[in-house]
């Protein structure tokens, strides 16, 4: 074998293998393909609304063509079958008494000016009469329709044929009529319908694609000022709602609304961290102080042992109860806590948390009011955490030997539960921020009368039974908390 034969078998190799490597990548190719379509039409919607407008132009243009091509024809065949079938009764009218072809000759000038053709024959298809000859173009065409009395259009003519059997002759009528005229005029109609209906749907197709285009381009400018926002920008950044009117404006207005309780929900975050940090900041640096002095002296001082052990207890309890706290407020703001509804006396609730306030707070006068006997639905454990928040901070903000009085009673509606001190008082400024976490009246006092989040926690178990604090309050002449909650009203999870 030559070097050329050699170099022909390569190339032929060569394009073999060329061949089949693109036979084996089309249909990933092909797959390929239909796979970006679907993508692009599952995301787009410009492209969903184009496929749901095609097939409805599609399917109601498909039914108007057929509708006036159907029409069309009835209205132009209609009256010639209606004239064929006429002419078929009166002449087997004449033949019932035989065929008379004197008396048929006279009709011929009858039945050329209604345009008819006709063809009489025997059973064996011997000629009997007619206004065609068999040399005559028209005739074979004529005589070879199924004589079943049912119209046939061939081209530019109408056939109407039938059986007729009187006096024991059978005879095979064949008629015709000629309608180039309206034939052309149908033809000229149905290529007008064929040419502008289909033009008309892909027009009508443009213009819904131009005008998906235009009315989604406002989503599309609220879509791409959306991607631009991220927490830097989030605080001066909203959607414009300018000239936008009916479901637009209603878009942007949610937008906006859900930007605003973004942004809300991010400064709570940072308000959070910052607080809670600054609030554990302090408990882990008292325990490292007092950690090094025990290294230092604990061993050999039984005085500084002692102290150091105390205050790190101390300071542990104040991390536990406030990273409970946190927890729980946690909890309450994603709404993950179930209430556990039960009926119970509400008066014999309050009486119990006075009889374990009274052994715990011995310098303080903790007395009872109006209380009426009641029940209502709720969560006992959490209304009891509540109204013990109210009475500590009273005893709180109350001298020795001060009075605290609580009191409960209804009406048709509401029940109340009041809890009065004539402690230190609240001034009007701090009444605004009693409910926020972290937040201390008294910035005088240490960090021993709090974490400052009970009154948070206590809002947010009134905010889940539906029910209300109402406080009032001037300085020096002490404090009035009235929690009104709703009988038989509906709670929600916290």
């Amino acid at each position: 074998m030559n070097s050329i034969d050699k170099e022909k078998k390569s190339q032929k190799s060569k394009f073999l293998n060329n061949f089949l490597n693109a036979l084996l990548f089309a249909p990933k190719a092909v797959a390929n393909f239909f796979k970006k379509i679907y993508a692009w039409f599952n995301y787009n919607i410009t492209a969903k609304m184009t496929f749901i407008n095609a097939v409805i132009f599609t399917f109601f243009g498909v039914a108007l063509i057929v509708i006036i091509v159907y029409i069309s024809e009835k209205s132009v065949f209609g009256p010639h079958e209606s004239d064929l079938k006429f002419y078929y009764n009166y002449v087997t009218n004449e033949l019932k008494a035989g065929l008379d072809e004197d008396k048929m000759d006279s009709k011929i000038a009858e039945f050329e000016a209604a345009d008819i053709k006709m063809v009489i024959l025997d059973d064996n298809d011997n000629f009997l009469w007619g206004t065609l000859t068999k040399t005559n173009t028209a005739f074979d065409s004529l005589i070879n329709t199924p004589t079943d009395k049912t119209p046939i259009v061939q081209r530019k003519n109408m056939y109407y044929s039938g059986r007729l059997s009187a006096g024991g002759q059978v005879y095979k009528i064949y008629l015709m009529r000629n309608m180039s005229s309206d034939y052309n005029l149908l033809i000229k109609l149905k290529t007008a319908v064929y040419i502008i209906i289909p033009l008309s749907l892909i027009v009508q197709l443009i213009v819904g694609i131009l005008s998906g285009g235009v009315l989604l381009s406002p989503i599309r400018k609220i879509t791409n000022l959306t991607r631009r926002i991220t927490r830097e920008n989030l605080s001066t950044t909203r959607l414009d709602e300018g000239k936008a009117s009916g479901e637009l404006k209603e878009l942007i207005q949610v937008l906006n609304g859900m930007l605003d309780n973004l942004q809300e929900s991010f400064e709570a975050q940072d308000r959070f961290v910052s607080d809670a940090s600054h609030e554990l900041k302090t408990p882990i640096a008292v325990l490292q102080g007092y950690s090094d002095i025990l290294k230092r002296w604990g061993k050999e001082d039984p005085a500084v042992l002692e102290e150091s052990v105390n205050t790190i207890f101390k300071e542990t309890q104040h991390m536990k109860n406030l990273v409970e706290m946190l927890l729980f407020l946690a909890r309450a703001n994603n709404k993950t806590a179930n209430l556990k509804i039960e009926n119970f006396f509400l008066n014999d609730l309050l009486e119990e948390i006075i009889k374990e306030t009274q052994h715990t707070c011995k310098n303080r006068k903790i007395s009872i009011g109006k209380m009426m006997a009641f029940t209502v639905d709720a969560d006992r454990e959490l209304i009891k955490q509540l109204i013990r928040i109210i009475v500590d901070n009273a005893i709180k903000y109350t001298k020795d030997d001060g009075e605290i009085k609580v009191s409960c009673y209804r009406d048709e509606e509401h029940a109340y539960i009041v809890v009065q001190d004539d402690g230190i008082g609240i001034s009007k400024e701090d009444l605004t921020h009693v409910f926020e976490r972290f937040y201390r009246a008294d910035k005088a006092r240490s960090r021993s009368s709090g974490t400052g989040l009970g009154l948070s926690i206590a809002k947010k178990i009134a905010d889940a039974h539906n029910a209300e604090i109402l406080i009032s309050s001037e300085p020096g002449q002490g404090t009035i908390v009235n929690l009104k909650m709703n009988l038989g009203g509906e709670q929600e999870n916290i």
